[in-house]
């Protein structure tokens, strides 16, 4: 699982850190060796996954784990 987190820092300092939100994006398991498949859900306060918003199919593994979080987020804030 890859969980996407958006803080504030202002000013750099991270005691004043406040988070604006969350993406979790679970592997299904229904994938192959080469292609994965992965639900994405949005994330409340307290770190619970709440709403499932999208899925991801047919994802090559081989690609940079940067693409999934891209992908990720396109489906999350579309």
């Amino acid at each position: 699982m890859l969980r996407i987190t958006i803080d504030v820092i202002p000013f750099g300092d991270f005691e004043c850190a406040e988070r604006l939100g969350c993406v979790d994006v679970v592997n299904d398991l229904s994938g192959t060796e080469d292609l994965g498949n992965y639900l994405v859900f949005l994330v409340d306060s307290a770190g619970e996954p709440t709403e499932l918003i999208g899925e991801i199919e047919g994802f090559k593994r081989d690609r940079e784990f940067w693409r999934l979080v891209i992908e990720a987020l396109r489906i999350a804030y579309e």
